[in-house]
């Protein structure tokens, strides 16, 4: 038994052995041929694309890692990269690798930053990747699923995508978009073309300076097509209080939707489960509840502002209800109880009383004095 255990701890360090001689082969083979494997990675994307180091490793699989990877933007849409990372790293698992099939067991990018643009005509930045030997391929590849409509995709084995601190900037020049999420945690599990691809994501948004989204459900399947139109999504989000100040900042138009002369503070936030389809003028059902944290309005039609709203307004697709709720109009406490019954056509039933009522605070004094 001993000489059994013996023989089993010298094949095992033979293996460790032979496996770091390998690694180091591999590593020197492709430290050689770093510009010869750049050239063949630019000419594929169409843009240059820089890497500090390109190395191999052996954890969790074989796999490459690419330190200070970055790739550059199409000149007409401006000069910051269109993706850069601290580090990029693919794995592959071994033993199918053995039989000649490839499955990626992990997809890792350590601090990446994109950077998603949309022109005035509605072109993005990343519909010019790819070469012209690869864009004529394409065409080709297109026109023959044309032809093949029912054909089914090749097998989509990837294990895992993690992002880790990311950050996307998202501009669009036809809808005067700016909109920033940092702090970006995300990982895709499963991914399949036949099986929901589960969905874990956290961020900071609205210029939150921690992460205040939480996003977990499943997307999917893509189906035999692998159409991203009309797709399957469940699962719940969670928005944290953002103050109305920061919302406007960064949705574009918020404010001009507002009626004339009204005028918000204060925080909302929400948690929300949402389910159906996502695709062109296809919306999955919401249903939750919006919570409002000290919200102020000013009314032109009243002479005192409406503040102290706290709130929590629970809502569906098609209905929403408002819990007996109190707040004031200058000195004077309000409180409103409200149900929609529908939105389409609108049935809203309200309730309102209030304890003490100062007029002066819903009617503004005349400019002219009138008699008694």
């Amino acid at each position: 038994m001993r000489k059994l255990t013996i023989i089993a701890g010298i094949v095992l360090l033979l293996i460790v052995v032979i496996a770091a001689v390998a690694l180091v082969s591999l590593n020197g083979l492709i430290a050689r041929n770093k510009e010869y494997i750049l050239a063949q990675v630019k000419e594929a994307v169409g843009r240059d694309v820089t890497v500090g180091e390109i190395g191999v490793s052996l954890w969790g699989g074989i796999g490459a890692r690419l330190n200070q990877f970055s790739v550059a933007d199409d000149p007409a849409f401006g000069k910051e990269p269109f993706v850069r990372a601290e580090d990029l790293q693919v794995n592959m698992k071994l033993l199918p690798l053995l039989r000649k099939e490839f499955q990626v067991s992990k997809v890792i990018l350590h601090r990446p930053v994109i950077n998603i643009i949309k022109d005035q005509k509605g072109q993005f930045n990343f519909s010019t990747l790819g070469g012209p030997k690869e864009k004529k391929e394409a065409e080709k590849e297109k026109e023959k699923e044309e032809k093949e409509k029912g054909r089914r995709p090749p097998a989509l084995l990837v294990s895992l995508v993690d992002v880790d601190n990311g950050q996307i900037h998202y501009v669009d020049g036809s809808q005067g978009i700016d909109f920033r999420a940092n702090q970006i945690d995300l990982k895709l599990n499963d991914i399949s073309f036949d099986q929901p691809i589960r969905v874990d994501l956290s961020a900071a948004v609205f210029g939150a300076e921690k992460q205040n989204l939480r996003v977990k459900g499943r997307a999917g399947p893509l189906g035999a097509k692998a159409e991203v139109n009309n797709l399957p999504l469940e699962g719940d989000l969670d928005l944290d209080s953002v103050s109305l100040a920061n919302l406007e900042k960064t949705v574009p138009g918020l404010k001009q939707r507002y009626p004339q002369g009204l005028e918000l503070a204060g925080a909302i936030g929400a948690k929300t489960r949402f389910s159906g389809k996502l695709g062109k003028d296809v919306w999955p059902q919401i249903a939750g509840t919006l919570n409002l944290a000290g919200v102020s309005a000013r009314i032109p039609q009243l002479p005192q502002p409406i503040s102290d709203v706290n709130a929590k307004i629970n809502f569906t697709e098609k209905t929403a209800e408002l819990p007996e709720t109190a707040f004031h109009i200058g000195k004077s406490e309000i409180r409103l109880a409200a149900k929609v019954a529908s939105f389409a056509p609108l049935n809203l039933t309200y309730r309102v009383s209030s304890p003490e009522l100062r007029l002066v605070d819903l009617r503004a004094p005349t400019a002219e004095p009138k008699k008694p």
